[in-house]
């Protein structure tokens, strides 16, 4: 579950092209969706604030991945709902 920007949003590891580690610290990971016909998908980034928790959610959503994304993208099988004001906005670490 990404909750970003007033949305929350349910990605399922079919969803997952790539997820990678990035930013300063290397305490953040980018989740790469699979595009459609070899355009690229969307990337959302987790701020985080412990770089080896970064490192073992990419391993984990890696290793659990598909060599090849659905038909219709990664985006069409995220669920996205408006965030709820009473929980706080979720990150790594």
């Amino acid at each position: 579950m990404l909750e970003q920007k007033g949305l929350r949003r349910r990605i399922p590891i079919e969803a997952v092209e790539e997820a990678r580690v990035v930013g300063r610290g290397r305490r953040s990971v980018e989740i790469a969706l699979w595009g459609v016909d070899g355009s690229a998908g969307p990337v959302f980034t987790l701020d985080g604030r412990d770089a080896a928790q970064a490192v073992r959610l990419v391993e984990v959503a890696n290793a659990a991945r598909a060599d090849s994304g659905p038909p219709q993208g990664g985006a069409a099988l995220v669920e996205e709902r408006p965030a709820s004001a009473s929980v706080r906005k979720k990150g790594l670490g």
